[in-house]
């Protein structure tokens, strides 16, 4: 049984029923069978469910999206919290998956499956549901923000972490004329530069700096910062102000960090580069992402992917940790890179790349879907019609050309 899922987006956000009830209830509403269970990792506890309509002999499709972190979601606004504008994406796609299965046939070739999990930067949580759940799985579309066109991913990746010992001590101290808190929106390193840049020119203090993750191998898309500004100093256009906090939480040598945090991804990306030259293959732009930043300013930690091309030998991530391990920088693996598919040396844009190999091993094909901040912020309900019309086509073709 369908229903009106540009009504029901709009609906649900900011809805006083909590956004996981309201998921479980369209799913109910669709006639899918429904699962909730708990899961625990590296990130700690969470929720998941899936919804399945049965299906013929034939594997199925599982369609996948991390839920929002909040039990309530705002209305998309530009002037929203990074975790905000993160929420307000993953529940229009999960509606729009929903939606799409509802709109399926009575008698289905296959089973479908829709998997929401709590989010986490290296999809652990994903995993762990699929791998526990036994599902035979031919097909599957992961969220990504990059769009209403499906992208087929492919290619090799590693996760490490770097955990950063700063011994500056210096902790920044007032008076401001004003404290305000920004968001930046781009990659963590773009606006890292940025945050540094603006302190060399205008004279801001940089005071806290935010934890923020993204999820399924996918970078967040921005960072958040508590500045002091300087008497009648002025911010560009590209930092927004949302709020202006009475009080700063764990004042610290935070610009310090910020250096050394740039410094770290600088060390990294050469030798990153250098596996892509000997590929004979120019890296790919986001060849390395930041996927996470967290922890006080005296020891700021970073969760960081890797893109690798397909003749990268075994054991090059190992080799690629030794070269950064220094006084200031410890490294590790925390995601072995994955399984690779052949690509003829050939690599689509790494930005469409990362969501879907969280999957690599799992499934043979992997496609990314998900809608862009800038169509939900203009037209969440119609973005999300869109969308699902999208995925049910999506759908229907993965049965009439199977691989």
């Amino acid at each position: 049984m369908g229903f009106d899922v540009t009504r029901a987006v709009v609906d649900a956000f900011e809805s006083r029923t909590p956004v996981l009830d309201r998921i479980v209830s369209y799913m109910y509403f669709s006639d899918l069978a429904v699962l909730e269970q708990s899961t625990w990792d590296d990130f700690g506890a969470g929720e998941s469910v899936t919804g399945t309509r049965s299906g013929g002999q034939a594997p199925g499709i599982l369609l996948c999206a991390p839920l929002p972190t909040s039990r309530r979601v705002p209305f998309p606004d530009p002037a929203n919290s990074v975790a905000e504008v993160m929420d307000s994406l993953r529940l229009v796609d999960i509606m729009a998956k929903v939606w799409a299965v509802s709109e399926l046939g009575p008698e289905l070739p296959s089973p479908v499956h829709v998997l929401a999990y709590r989010p986490d930067p290296v999809a652990a949580s994903l995993r762990s549901v699929v791998e526990s759940s036994g599902l035979a799985i031919g097909e599957c579309f992961v969220f990504a923000p990059v769009g209403i066109e499906p992208i087929l991913a492919h290619g090799g990746l590693a996760v490490l972490r770097l955990e950063l010992s700063n011994t500056t001590r210096k902790v920044v101290r007032g008076p401001f004329g004003e404290v305000v808190h920004v968001l930046l929106e781009g990659q963590v390193e773009e606006c890292l530069k940025a945050l540094e840049h603006l302190a060399a020119k205008s004279g801001i203090s940089l005071l806290h700096l935010y934890p923020v993750a993204g999820s399924n191998l996918d970078a967040p898309p921005g960072i958040e910062a508590d500045i002091g500004l300087p008497a009648n100093a002025e911010l560009p256009e590209s930092m927004k102000v949302i709020g202006r906090p009475s009080s700063v939480p764990a004042p610290g040598p935070w610009a310090a960090a910020v250096r050394l945090a740039l410094s770290a991804l600088a060390r990294l990306r050469s030798p990153v580069e250098k596996e892509w030259e000997a590929a004979g293959v120019p890296a790919p732009p986001g060849a390395f992402r930041v996927l996470a930043m967290d922890g006080p300013a005296a020891a700021l930690n970073l969760t960081v992917a890797v893109a690798l091309p397909d003749s990268t030998p075994p054991g090059v991530e190992d080799r690629i940790v030794a070269a950064l391990n220094a006084p200031d920088l410890s490294a590790h693996v925390m995601l072995a890179a994955l399984p690779r598919e052949g690509t003829s040396g050939q690599l689509e844009d790494a930005t469409h790349l990362f969501p879907a190999l969280a999957l690599a091993g799992l499934v043979p094909r992997r496609s990314c879907m998900g809608p862009t901040v800038a169509q939900v912020s203009e037209d969440p309900g119609g973005t999300a019609r869109r969308l699902g019309d999208a995925y049910l086509e999506a759908i229907r073709k993965a049965w009439e050309q199977p691989r």
